[in-house]
Parts: structure tokens; C-alpha cells; sequence
């Protein structure tokens, strides 16, 4: 990270939101007008493979090389099988904006967005909050978080099943979680 160098700048004039890599080389880009970008060779080419100008796309998490799921504005879910190269229109018709997505698994797909929704697989769960979610990060299948508006971090330890309010210190909007 001492290092940084700007790559493929006039791939796309929309604002990106969120990357995912599975490994160094291969990774997919997320924004504004519905862009999906994707890399093969550590980002030094990108190529576009979505683009729908009536949709905003917030997060991206991929499992594999073949198997992911964006989401985006107004509940809006796309999940693809072949590394991006289609897309399924999977949304679960909620009104909620999702900004961020996470998968431990192909069968552990979790998602955080607006008036405190947290989808697990697609079905609403229970967070104990109405604050906007902004990020969720597992470490496995157990042990996640999920930040958020108004200084939010949830916390759970048993798979989701139940989440935790832990003290952030801080009224501020926390954008993003990783350990």
C-alpha cells in the first residue's frame, strides 16, 4: 500500500461504490446508472458488464469466481452463476435501498439498507433498529457486524439469529466494517 497507481480511469464517468476481489486478480466494481465493472488482471483492465441508467448499485460480494450477488436502490438484487457474464434479476420486492451485501457461502448471503433492514438470504430479520444500515462484514458463518447511521454497530454470534447493540462511541454514519 506504499505504492498506488491509477488504472483504467476511462473505463466509466459513474461514481463506483463498492469492489469485491476473491483473490488478487479477479474483482467487480459497483455504481451509479447500474455499472458493473469487472477485472481479471488486478484491475489493470476492466470491462463493463451491466449498465442499466435507471439504477444505482450500492454493494458487491462474490464467494467465487462464478457466484455473486449485487444490490442496489429500491430493494434491487442481481445474482449471477457465470462470473458476472449474465445477471438475474432476483430482488425480493422490498422498498428498502440495500447498500451493502456479504456471503460467507452461496447459502449465507447477508444484506443491510435503509430503516434498519437486514435481509438474510433474502428474508427480512429482525435488527432492533429503524437507524439506516450501511455495511455488513462476517468473519464466519458465526460471528458478523453490521454498522450503520447515528453511530449503529450490531453484532451477532450466533449465525444471526439474534443482534446485538454495541457501543461505537460516536453519533457519526459509519459507512463500512471489516475486520
Amino acid at each position: 500500500g506504499s505504492n498506488w497507481e491509477l488504472q483504467s480511469k476511462d473505463i466509466t464517468d459513474n461514481h463506483l461504490n463498492d469492489v469485491c476481489f476473491i483473490d488478487p486478480g479477479n474483482g467487480w466494481a459497483v455504481g451509479k446508472e447500474g455499472t458493473i465493472l469487472r477485472t481479471a488482471n488486478a484491475g489493470v483492465d476492466w470491462e463493463v458488464q451491466y449498465y442499466d441508467p435507471n439504477m444505482d448499485l450500492e454493494g458487491v460480494s462474490f464467494t467465487d469466481p462464478n457466484t455473486g450477488w449485487v444490490v442496489g436502490r429500491n430493494g434491487f438484487v442481481l445474482e449471477t452463476n457465470d462470473g458476472g457474464n449474465t445477471w438475474q434479476d432476483i430482488s425480493p420486492g422490498l422498498n428498502n435501498d440495500l447498500y451493502s451485501v456479504f456471503c460467507t457461502s452461496p447459502d449465507n448471503i447477508w444484506a443491510v439498507g435503509t430503516g434498519g433492514a437486514i435481509l438474510h438470504n433474502w428474508v427480512l430479520v429482525s435488527s432492533g433498529t429503524t437507524n439506516h444500515l450501511e455495511s455488513v462484514f462476517f468473519t464466519d458463518s458465526y460471528n458478523g457486524w453490521i454498522a450503520g447511521d447515528n453511530g449503529t454497530v450490531l453484532h451477532t454470534s450466533d449465525a444471526g439469529n439474534t443482534w446485538l447493540a454495541q457501543s461505537s462511541g460516536t453519533n457519526n454514519h459509519l459507512k463500512g466494517i471489516y475486520f
